[in-house]
């Protein structure tokens, strides 16, 4: 309709009807440009909000999941370590040569001596490694919306945080678990499978008379207490990166 009197106001040369059908005209289009154009940011701007929330969920699914991880850690270092101590007398080291010729301190695990030996003969075999949940930062990968307007910085983190854990399963997949299958089937040759019952006089003798077993069960203490180490780094890593997170979104 404003095309039509814009074009009857120029065959009557009504110049300044002209002159207000184009300014409305100009102006209307201006409008409808300028509210497309918010629609679209409002629309970028509840995309992101949306992918941050998914984001958070899945680093708080991580922290439950570290959460269990990290306690079977420390159970299965105090395990490992009550049953060399019994049958050897052996205890881990408080310092050990960091590759300068120094010696630094040996930070382990909180300790608890398990009461039974069917419990420590379980718990010392009982290795559970961190399966990370990656649903969201696939989808970003695979997307290519890696850029968020509101935090920018965010996704070179997310980069770094997903490539350190993937290093670091993959680590656990290459020398922790292959670990435990070496000791399960030590354990084997002995009769013994970790649901066994068994006192102490028969588990600490077994292990006393087996150099292999021990030397299995000193290499799974450092194992144990790397991760545990590791993983509660890790945690505090994740838990950054939530809050930094959450209070952008504020």
């Amino acid at each position: 309709m404003r095309l039509l009197s814009l074009t009857r106001h120029l065959k009557e040369q009504n110049w300044l009807a002209v002159l207000l059908d184009f300014l409305i005209v100009v102006v209307g289009v201006f409008i409808g440009l300028q509210v497309s154009n918010w629609n679209q940011e409002w629309m970028k701007a509840e995309r992101e909000s949306m992918l941050l929330h998914d984001i958070v969920e899945d680093l708080q699914a991580d922290l439950e999941e570290l959460d269990i991880v990290i306690e079977f850690a420390r159970l299965r270092y105090s395990a490992q370590t009550t049953l060399l101590k019994r049958a050897t007398g052996w205890k881990i080291p408080d310092s050990y040569p960091n590759g300068l010729n120094n010696l630094e301190s040996y930070p382990t695990p909180p300790y608890s001596e398990p009461d039974l030996a069917t419990e420590a003969l379980y718990l010392s075999v009982r290795f559970a490694s961190f399966d990370m949940e990656t649903r969201t930062y696939s989808m970003l990968l695979a997307s290519g919306e890696m850029k968020f307007n509101r935090y920018p910085e965010l996704g070179e983190q997310l980069r770094k945080h997903y490539n350190e854990a993937n290093e670091w399963t993959t680590g656990e997949t290459a020398h922790h678990a292959p670990l435990y299958v070496k000791i399960l089937e030590q354990l084997a040759q002995h009769g013994l499978g970790p649901l066994d019952n068994i006192d102490w006089a028969e588990l600490d003798k077994i292990i006393a008379s087996d150099p292999t077993l021990q030397g299995q069960l000193k290499q799974a203490i450092w194992l144990s207490n790397v991760q545990y180490i590791f993983l509660n780094m890790f945690k505090g890593n994740i838990e950054a990166l939530i809050k930094a997170i959450e209070s952008d979104q504020d």
